[in-house]
């Protein structure tokens, strides 16, 4: 399943590696992806745990990009010299694009850390990695756009590996199955956040001239 695939309305769940790529200008598709979601063409989601690894891995490439600091050695360089992180924006101008991507960003609760415990115990998954599966539970939502392998082993997710781009990300969908009773569907997510910003009708949107997104630009 590729991102060529998800039909006007979809609900997604979107990785960090999607917006590294995207603010690295290393997929045009993933920016395709996030400028569908910013003219609320997909309903987006991702968390406050994701935004704070695409912080933390665009300041690293920041510095890398700059000359100031190696690939090797990057994070010890850095926490080694304040007045060097000091001297590094760019990453900060990145990230703060995301709110205005009309993303719904999910907050990590306590409830969220406790329960991604069974979820690194049963499907061995990093941190983060797991955060992102019970956050998708909680909200019913059943597609994760992302770059990373080590969801395709989640219980009852269906994956294939989408083609291969010019840049050699292998980009992928994974479909997750419902879990166990959910604090909201995927479709009552999808009315309640229509309530609340109202969407025009997709026909409108197909005839929108498709000029850049401010906050996709780069």
């Amino acid at each position: 399943m590729s991102l060529a695939d998800l039909r006007d309305g979809d609900l997604v769940f979107i990785d960090a590696n999607i917006f590294i790529y995207h603010f690295g200008g290393r997929s045009l598709e993933c920016k395709g992806l996030l400028e569908r979601c910013a003219r609320r063409i997909l309903l987006g989601y991702t968390s406050t745990p994701l935004l704070a690894e695409v912080l933390h891995r665009r300041m690293v490439a920041e510095a890398i990009a700059k000359g100031l600091v190696t690939t090797r050695t990057a994070v010890r360089k850095l926490g080694e010299t304040p007045e060097m992180v000091k001297k590094l924006t760019q990453y900060q101008d990145d990230v703060s694009k995301i709110p205005h991507m009309h993303l719904t960003i999910l907050p990590l609760t306590l409830d969220i850390v406790q329960a991604s415990a069974e979820v690194r115990k049963r499907e061995g998954l990093l941190t983060n990695d797991s955060f992102v599966v019970v956050f998708m539970r909680q909200q019913g939502l059943t597609q994760l756009v992302t770059a990373n392998g080590d969801f395709d082993r989640v219980g009852g997710s269906q994956s294939t590996n989408r083609r291969i781009l010019k840049d050699k990300i292998p980009l992928r969908i994974s479909a997750f199955e419902p879990w166990l009773p959910q604090r909201a569907t995927a479709q009552q997510g999808f009315a309640a956040d229509c309530q609340k910003r109202p969407l025009r009708s997709r026909f409108w949107q197909r005839l929108k001239p498709r000029g850049s997104v401010p906050c996709l630009a780069r």
